[in-house]
């Protein structure tokens, strides 16, 4: 079957998910998924673990992925699975939300010191004037 990156043409304003990844991080080994196409928008990974599957619904103003998984094994204790990972890109402008207002974190770039940020429920990010909202 023909390997592919699902995310290779998609582009939000100014945010481009080219060259953006898959990843699952298992008891501290992380490992890329790697994607086949399984129908029009429909992609499955087969891992040792479980054999994920991911649909990309795109419009003209947003992104939806969904994301399951058919266990081979069971779930290890520490387990992660990250649908998808940017490499870097330029924002200036940025604004992480926790579950609760008290895990948020705004800041505006280039910092003068580093800082570190995690946004797993809300983050909205500003490059050149246009913001991307990123909900999980």
């Amino acid at each position: 079957m023909n390997k592919v990156n699902p995310f290779e043409k998609i582009k939000l304003q100014w945010l481009s998910f080219e060259g953006a990844v898959s990843e699952i991080c298992a008891d501290g080994e992380k490992r890329r998924l790697v994607w086949t196409p399984c129908g029009e928008n429909n992609f499955q990974a087969d891992d040792e673990l479980a054999t994920f599957q991911l649909t990309v619904e795109k419009s003209a103003s947003s992104v939806t992925l969904k994301t399951s998984a058919t266990w081979k094994k069971s779930v290890p204790e520490h387990f992660i699975f990250t649908p998808v990972t940017f490499p870097a890109f330029a924002i200036d402008h940025a604004f992480f939300c926790g579950e609760r207002m008290g895990r948020c974190a705004v800041t505006c770039l280039p910092v003068k010191e580093s800082r570190s940020f995690q946004g797993r429920h809300y983050s909205a990010l500003t490059g050149n004037g246009e913001t991307v909202i990123v909900t999980t």
